[in-house]
């Protein structure tokens, strides 16, 4: 403040009784520690804070201040806003997420969505951005894991959280097989590490499970092992005087295509 008589002496106050606290939305039900909640130097006019204030809960607070010079006197508000600082961690709706592609899909093809949240208040400190990892597959073949691997590079994450299946394989038209294809390992199901971090500085980071199922498809014809196709003749021996009934062969063929 300043007052055209150099002579007078300004000293500064606050009115504690008036100080209006204007909660975010949704958190009209929260307190606030008791007052006063801010100082202020009589002589500089230097004001502190007396508590830490959460930017998730409150917007800002109005403050009535005073100046007087012991014969005259003048008031103004001040409006204190708080900055939201990244002190809140990312979390995931789930620990694991649980989708379902047919083996013959074809991009692209939204999965599903996971869900994460993030309660700063900024836009830059909630931002989030989801990434997929491989997980380390103990026990494994390599050719499992070399699939698993492969499978990582055809899926991605935007940023509402789908999960897409976004490129066909160049495996698929290199050897003619179905860059989903589960029948030539035996195996439906594939695990991945799921990460979610904000766009603060430095960032915050949390991590699921995304399970991801391929269904089967009826996409091969049996394979006669007996009676074999590759030979001319398949021969069944009979002894005489063999009982009506008797068993004398086992047909029997191979299925590719894994059914539940």
């Amino acid at each position: 403040a300043r007052d055209p008589d150099q002579s007078r002496e300004l000293a500064y106050s606050l009115n504690n009784e008036d100080q209006t606290v204007h909660y975010r939305s949704g958190n009209r039900t929260s307190t606030m520690p008791k007052q006063p909640w801010f100082s202020v130097n009589a002589k500089s006019g230097e004001v502190r804070t007396l508590i830490s204030f959460d930017a998730e809960l409150v917007s800002h607070v109005t403050v009535s201040v005073a100046v007087t010079d012991s014969k005259f006197a003048a008031n103004a508000t001040l409006q204190v806003f708080i900055e939201d600082e990244n002190d809140c961690e990312p979390q995931f709706a789930s620990s694991v997420f649980t989708f379902r592609v047919r083996e013959d899909a074809r991009p692209q093809l939204k999965l599903g969505t996971v869900k994460a949240t993030d309660c700063d208040v900024s836009d830059r400190n909630s931002k989030l951005i989801y990434s997929l990892h491989s997980m380390e597959d103990i026990g494994l073949e390599p050719g499992v894991v070399q699939f698993a691997n492969r499978l990582l590079n055809w899926l991605t994450v935007n940023s509402d959280g789908d999960v897409i299946y976004k490129e066909s394989s160049p495996y698929r038209s290199n050897h003619g097989e179905s860059a989903l294809d589960r029948d030539k390992y035996q195996k439906n199901e594939y695990r991945f590490l799921l990460g979610v971090r904000d766009g603060g500085s430095p960032s915050r980071n949390s991590s699921a499970v995304l399970e991801l199922f391929i269904e089967d498809v009826n996409d091969n014809t049996p394979h006669w092992k007996f009676p074999s196709v590759s030979q001319q003749k398949n021969k069944v021996n009979l002894t005489y005087g063999m009982a009506e009934g008797s068993r004398i062969a086992q047909v029997s063929c191979d299925m590719c295509a894994l059914f539940p």
